[in-house]
């Protein structure tokens, strides 16, 4: 038999966190010399962190830019 345990629903806040996204291929580009660093595609934004989550979701706006 497992112990169960009772935990009540509580209002926990969102836990938020600065990112810095970067596209792969344009950094294996830069590293290979093949594209000059000031073009490597970066956005830093903050993101909200979901610990149950398997993938990420980008908002149109920044997979777009």
């Amino acid at each position: 038999m497992t112990e169960q345990f009772f935990c009540p629903k509580r209002n926990y806040g969102e836990v938020r966190v600065k990112v810095k996204l970067t596209n792969a291929i344009d950094e294996a580009l830069v590293s290979r010399g093949m594209l000059n660093p000031n073009m490597l595609r970066v956005c830093e934004t903050e993101a909200l962190v979901d610990t149950g989550a398997v993938r990420t979701v980008l908002p149109m706006s920044i997979y777009s830019s």
